[in-house]
């Protein structure tokens, strides 16, 4: 039989995952994928972004985050991981990029001499 606090622990850790991809996507201004079925994707998509939206207390474990959402991002899709982390008021919300995603995009910014008037 399983341990009942344990059971409503995950329920609420999913409940909390799951209002954190709605601010998110929110912020974003999308929604989030819910039609997975089983399969692998990421939590939101924006224009060519797959957002995988994580929630944690602190900053371990980022490669293995963002290896996940690498693995769920679809073909042509810029992998992005969406890191709330819980320690501190209020929460610190970064966005991680794969260097060569990062520099891709960079590439396509107007350069600071194009922006001066």
């Amino acid at each position: 039989m399983k341990n009942p606090a344990n059971v409503r622990r995950g329920k609420l850790s999913k409940q909390r995952s799951k209002t954190y991809e709605r601010e998110w996507a929110k912020a974003l201004g999308t929604t989030r994928l819910t039609d997975a079925r089983g399969t692998r994707q990421p939590d939101l998509r924006v224009q060519n972004f797959d957002v995988e939206v994580k929630s944690r207390l602190g900053f371990k474990s980022l490669v293995a985050l963002m290896d996940e959402a690498v693995a769920k991002a679809a073909p042509g899709q810029i992998p992005v991981l969406g890191l709330e982390v819980r320690a501190g008021n209020p929460h610190t919300r970064l966005v991680i990029l794969r260097r060569e995603d990062a520099l891709a995009l960079s590439q396509m910014l107007p350069q600071a001499s194009e922006t001066r008037g």
